[in-house]
Parts: C-alpha cells; structure tokens; sequence
C-alpha cells in the first residue's frame, strides 16, 4: 500500500483535496436534474474522503514536523504566503471532516426538496473551508476560513432550518462575528509585536512579553471559545443546534466545535505559554462549569434535539478541561474525545433526524416502545446512546479516561466534581432510552411506520465502526498524536525561561 502511495509524497494533495469540493460545488450553478445534484455532491465527497488513504499510509507517525507541507508566495509586502501542512494534531481532525461530509450528503437525500442546488453546494463549501482551517500553517490563511465558514452555515441554518432558523442563523452569526472581532484585533497585534510575520510555526517561538501575552491570549480565547463553545459563550449553541437542518447540525456539533478546541492547541496556546500557565486555574474552572451546566440544561430538556444539543456542551466541556491540563495525557484524551464527541454526536443527530422524518416529532413525551415498533433503530439507539455515557469498550471512555486521569494528577478538586458531569450523563441518557426505547407505545405512531433504510444504514455502520474500532484500539490515534503532543508540551514548557528573559527587558 505504502509503494502504491510512495509517488504522490510530493504531489500537492492537500490543496487538491480542498479544491475538489469546492470544485463540485460551482459545477452545482449549473442547471441539472435533482438526482444530479445530489449524485454531483456525493461523488464529490467520496472522492475527497479517497485522500484520507494517502495520508494515512505515508504519514510518518515517528515525528512531530509539519508533513505533506505546500507553500506559495502571496504577499511579500506583508510576508503573507499560502502554507498548509498536517501533523499528529491536525491530521484525525482532517480524517473526522472527510468522514462526515459523505454522512451529511447521504443524510440529506430526502430530507431536503427545495432549492437542492444551493443547499449542497453550501454542504460542499463548508467541507472545503472546514479542511483549510484544520491543515492551515498561516494565520491569515486560518483567519479566512475561519471567517468564510458563516457564509454557508448561516444559510444553511436559515434557510433550510425550522420555522425559528432564522432567528437562529442570525444568533450564531452575531456570536460568531463578536468573537472574530476580538481574534482580528489580536492577529494584527501579535503581528506587529511577534517579528511581522503570520508563520504559525514562526509566532509559536516569538516569545512575547508577559503583558502582551496576557492580553492577547484574553483575545484569542474569545474567540475559539464563542465556536466551541464554552459557558457563558454558548447562548447561540441550543437555537442553532435545535432549529438547523439535520446535516448542518451534525457539522456544527461534529466538527465545527472542534474548530475552536483546534485552535487552543494550534494557536493559543503555542502563541501564548506564560499566559496559558498563568489562566490555568481559570480554564480549569470554566470547564468544570460548562461540563456541569450542560448536563443539568440536558436533564431539563423535553426537546430531543435540544437535549443532545445540551449534552454536546456538557462534552466539549470535557475537551477544554483535558487540554487545559496542559499535559500530554490530558491533550491525547482531548483529541480522541474531538473525535468521539464528532462521530456519536453527529450521529445522535443524524438518528434524531431519521426519527422526525417517520414520526413527525421531537419530543420525548411522544415517544416510547421504539423496540416494538422500529427494532434496528432502536438498536441503534441504544448503541450510540451506550457510547454517550462513554461505556467501557468505546471511544468516549478512553477519550474521558485519559482526561480525568491527567486531571487528578495535579487537580483533584476538579477532578473529582467532574466525575459528577459523568454521572449526570449517565442518567439523562438512561431517562430517554427508558421514555423511547423501553416505555409502552406510543399511540401517535402513523400505521405502517419503517425501519431503518438501507441509506440510513449506509451512513450509520461507518460511524457506529469507528466508535467500536477507537475504544478497542485506540493505540490506532494515539500513535498518529503522541509525537505531536509530546512536542507541544515540552514547548509549552521550555518556553517559559524564554518568555520570562523576554518580560525582564520590556
């Protein structure tokens, strides 16, 4: 397989890779018939999700150097070049997106009938933007996609949501846009101060004074913390999850949020050190809150949709507090969690999706009996609601095994209050299976109601496989990360004599 690869090593298979959906999605203005479009876009996808081969067979896991890296001169006047690149970071965060755009593709072919064309260039737009975010070695480069993804998901929100999409789509924008603002402010600062360059690479050894940092990190934070997000920057998260179309949720929840855990691990933290050590306790402490505020909101719900939008929260949560150990365990649990969290959450979404098409209905009040009436689906169910609470055996438990382990090593406290965010997943959980799946049934089920499709069952088995695959072998991604964790902590660490020598002579 390596020798089948070996020639395209130097072949720019990242920027073809972003291309080919934005390709497909300007062949989408052509007029065609519906099935066309929705073909069009699942080929598309397919042949995207190919270049996951390549990189997976000739990434060299035994190093911590940016790989398959391309750059082009762009600005000299600004030292502004177009640079991308993969590490051990980036690279399961990549594969997370190309496995979920053909998910969302297929999960849309009968849901969506109105202004087809639109609707799937938005999805195409947005898996090439979600790519160049995640592979981006420039800051200004990040800074556009960054920006550019709220074109597509405010539409996408808008105009194929609910009756309050709107509404929704102008929230997200407004938080999204609040948070940018800040982020802007601080990557012109860090330019003017960290040797006039947008080289991540170059920023992340700039060594700023401590009051810069100080400051700037506060900037950044707002940020990536407005896209994760985090309490008190979540208000937009519950309307947008709840009142979007199926696959734009899956994309907000699955891979979206992890846009801004990415960028404390590619951005603010390398940029910031003595500030991130400084906030420790801070970050601790926030992701303690959201984790609990989550689950609690969760428990409250009657809206299935909003619930698992709550319990969504309540996970990210969780992935702020493994990195915000600033440990290498703690970032290792983090990133496998970015995964797990993408793949069973997209997918509960995905589920919630196929239960409103049969049974007209979100709310767990009209539920119950699902085993009777629909027994794969429920089956299915319970498979993906069992990874949720994070069961031995699947990937949410190594992902939250690794965190709180790296968490009780030097935080007990927050360690151990913790452990009451995994409880109360548990039991919210448990609360809707037995309303759904166990209850009596329901009588408002129409006659005659179906199963689970065969293109349901396409888009469900392969996440279901990597939920299974990543619990039993998660050395799988801990070999692609370790090297690039690794790396990252002892930077975070070593820098620290730099910055203080660099705070002395300001």
């Amino acid at each position: 397989m390596i020798n089948l690869f070996s020639d395209l090593h130097a072949a720019p298979m990242i920027s073809i890779m972003m291309l080919v959906p934005a390709i497909a999605a300007l062949f989408l203005l052509l007029p065609m018939s519906s099935r066309a479009v929705r073909v069009l876009s699942l080929c598309a996808t397919l042949i995207t999700a190919l270049f996951s081969l390549p990189l997976w067979e000739l990434f060299d896991k035994s190093t911590a150097q940016m790989q398959f890296v391309e750059r082009i001169p762009w600005v000299d006047l600004w030292n502004l070049e177009y640079s991308v690149g993969i590490d051990g970071i980036s690279l399961p965060l990549v594969l997370l997106t190309l496995l979920i755009s053909p998910v969302c593709v297929l999960a849309s072919w009968q849901g969506i009938t109105t202004r087809l064309r639109g609707y799937y260039a938005c999805l195409l737009l947005m898996e090439s933007i979600m790519l160049g975010i995640f592979v981006s070695l420039n800051l200004v480069l990040f800074f556009f996609f960054w920006e550019a993804m709220l074109v597509p998901m405010y539409l996408l929100i808008g105009m194929w949501g609910s009756e309050r999409g709107r509404v929704a789509a102008m929230k997200f924008l407004l938080f999204t846009l609040a948070g940018s603002i800040f982020m802007l402010v601080g990557i012109v600062a860090i330019f003017l101060l960290g040797g006039r360059t947008f080289d991540i690479a170059a920023l992340s050894r700039s060594g700023l004074a401590q009051s810069a940092q100080i400051w700037l990190f506060i900037a950044f934070f707002i940020g990536f913390a407005v896209k994760v997000p985090v309490v008190p920057f979540h208000g937009w998260q519950p309307d947008a999850y709840a009142e979007a179309p199926t696959a734009a949720t899956v994309i907000m929840a699955a891979v979206l949020a992890k846009m801004g855990t990415y960028g404390f691990l590619r951005v603010l933290f390398p940029f910031f050190p003595y500030a991130a050590q400084t906030f420790l306790e801070p970050l601790l402490v926030i992701s303690l809150i959201t984790i609990l505020y989550g689950a609690y909101c969760a428990l409250a719900q009657q809206d299935l949709k909003r619930l698992i939008a709550y319990s969504s929260l309540s996970h990210m949560g969780f992935i702020l507090l493994g990195i915000a150990t600033l440990s290498s365990i703690g970032i290792q649990g983090s990133i496998i969690q970015m995964i797990s969290h993408g793949v069973i959450t997209g997918a509960l979404f995905l589920w919630i999706g196929t239960a409103e098409e049969r049974f007209k209905t979100r709310m767990l009040r009209d539920f119950g009996g699902l085993s009777r009436v629909v027994p794969v689906s429920a089956t299915v169910f319970t498979v993906l609601g069992l990874a949720a609470t994070g069961f031995p055996g699947m990937s949410a438990f190594v992902g939250e095994f690794l965190i709180l382990s790296s968490v009780f090593q030097g935080h007990l406290i927050i360690g151990a209050t913790a452990i009451f965010g995994v409880v109360l997943g548990v039991v919210y959980m448990c609360w809707a299976y037995y309303r759904m799946v166990l209850f009596n049934p329901s009588s408002l089920y129409p006659q005659g109601v179906g199963d689970l499709r065969l293109r349901e069952m396409m888009f469900f088995t392969p996440l279901v496989a990597v939920v299974l695959i990543v619990g039993v072998q998660p050395g799988i991604l801990l070999e692609l990360m370790r090297f690039s964790t690794d790396h990252l902590v002892m930077a975070l660490h070593s820098v620290n004599a730099v910055t203080h020598v660099a705070g002395g002579l300001q």
